[in-house]
């Protein structure tokens, strides 16, 4: 049996904060583990954990944050025991990120030439020098679908449109050739034209360099489209995983069917009604609910879900998963 890229075991983080005596616990007993070459689609609203977790792969969490877990294995490295100068080489070269906005994550007052050749020679200093270096953005431009690759390096971020700083921020998170690329929602500030595109550029890297990737979003109709395996976070939990197929087909969680249910034409319905929507909203890691984290927008709630912290058997974190597969629209 393979050994997964990277494999997470009972990863819980907590935050310390003045306003909150007790440590707030933000991520519960999360496990989750990824193939190398592997799509996994990492689904849920605002406020469950997703950039949480991200961050903390990547050893980015502020001194305020408390980590601990079982395991967090990347690559036979435990990613919870490495020193700064290991996560020099790691961060950034072995696991890269693409941030969701990337006009924010770009410097405006450096050139693309600046950031892109800078993150190279970071990783490659003893391997290239400048002239190599920028020989290798150009042709790393080339490679994301960039036009006129050697105007763009004079370019400053104010001068691109969202969808082209997308792409030079993914030629220089894939520049150092990555085991494990995380895209945290990397289509968010983008139209729907290019957020397609973009999708479509990452799962293309994905096969030619045999890349593991991390795809997060709010979008079950994305991971649908992309993704081989998903998972559904809520509140700090993995709430339900499984093959994209068996969780877009068959899905056995309520806040599952909830998401689904809110996509237009994922659901059959009767023509002119109104599309679901899930009430409420994701409650605040220390203002949590008694029992299941779903249980006060749960449309199936029963007494029992209010009592105790629920275990995630088969699959799914749920007292009552859902039995009978849903009916698909054919349209």
């Amino acid at each position: 049996m393979k050994t997964p890229l990277l494999s997470v075991k009972d990863l819980n983080i907590y935050f310390h904060s003045d306003n909150v005596q007790r440590p707030i616990h933000a991520i519960r007993d999360l496990s989750f583990s990824i193939m190398e070459g592997e799509m996994l689609g990492v689904v849920g609203e605002s406020g469950s954990g997703k950039s949480i977790t991200n961050l903390a792969l990547m050893g980015l969490l502020g001194e305020s944050a408390k980590i601990s877990a079982m395991e967090c294995k990347f690559n036979n490295k435990n990613l919870l025991s490495l020193t700064q100068s290991q996560w020099q080489s790691v961060r950034g070269g072995e696991i890269a990120m693409i941030f969701q906005d990337p006009m924010t994550a770009l410097n405006p007052f450096l050139t693309v030439e600046f950031q892109l050749v800078e993150v190279i020679l970071a990783h490659n200093s003893d391997k290239l020098n400048k002239r190599q270096a920028i020989d290798k953005a150009l042709d790393l431009l080339n490679q994301v679908g960039i036009s006129s690759p050697k105007e763009r390096l004079k370019s400053y971020p104010f001068e691109l449109s969202g969808g082209m700083a997308q792409r030079v921020m993914i030629a220089m998170a894939i520049s150092t050739n990555p085991k494990l690329l995380i895209a945290d929602e990397p289509t968010t500030a983008l139209d729907v034209t290019i957020q397609k595109q973009i999708l479509t550029l990452i799962k293309e890297l994905q096969i030619k360099k045999n890349m593991a990737v991390i795809l997060v979003t709010h979008d079950l109709g994305v991971v649908s489209e992309f993704s081989e395996r998903t998972q559904v976070m809520y509140a700090g939990e993995i709430i339900e995983s499984g093959s994209t197929h068996q969780i877009i087909n068959h899905p056995r969680h309520p806040y599952t069917l909830g998401l689904l249910s809110s996509r237009p034409g994922a659901i059959a319905r009767n023509a002119k009604t109104l599309l679901p929507s899930i009430g409420g909203i994701v409650p605040a890691f220390h203002q949590r609910p008694n029992g299941c984290q779903f249980n006060p927008r749960c449309q199936f709630v029963k007494a029992d879900c209010q009592n105790h912290q629920i275990e995630f058997i088969e699959g799914s974190r749920c007292l009552y998963p859902l039995s009978v597969a849903l009916e698909r629209s054919s349209t």
